[in-house]
């Protein structure tokens, strides 16, 4: 997966209900309700996760990692701003972003992706054949929607993690 542009890291804060962004720095440079991102690579810190499992306590384990298209409802914090896509990119993104979300959020063409530590190690997604249902584990997505409300849907959801 080629970056070009500024590699962010996602997840929900905790605290305060909303979406913080990280820069590689390990700087909180805001906070937002929703964000979409490109060229997305699904972060999980195992032994966070066997410390939840444990003592059944929240903390942030997992992140979503990617490019920033859009922040809604953006609040910097201590000054700090993100680096959104170059021109170029941001438009070819956008209008493939267009074909893949078509507008409505809830369409064939993207997948809810889902991350409980207390169910699965990894992100992942839940399919049914009808007879079975069974989760398959995502670590990479050409782009992601999500809200502070925990909803993450996908677009070109990728397994493998090499």
């Amino acid at each position: 997966m080629v970056r070009l542009n500024k590699l962010y890291k996602v997840y929900r804060n905790l605290n305060n209900g909303k979406l913080s962004i990280k820069n590689t720095e390990g700087l909180v440079v805001g906070h937002c309700d929703a964000i979409v991102l490109t060229s997305v690579e699904f972060k999980v810190n195992r032994k966070g996760v066997e410390r939840i499992r444990k003592n059944k306590r929240k903390e942030v384990v997992a992140t979503a990692n990617g490019n920033i298209v859009s922040a809604e409802g953006f609040v910097s914090f201590k000054d700090r701003y993100f680096e959104g896509l170059s021109t170029y990119d941001y438009f070819l993104k956008t209008e493939l972003l267009k074909y893949a979300f078509k507008g409505d959020k809830y369409n064939n063409q993207t997948d809810k992706v889902y991350f409980n530590p207390y169910e699965h190690d990894t992100f992942y997604t839940v399919e049914s054949n009808g007879d079975f249902t069974y989760k398959s584990d995502v670590h990479k997505a050409f782009a992601v929607a999500i809200d502070c409300d925990g909803l993450m849907l996908g677009y070109g959801l990728e397994s493998d993690q090499g």
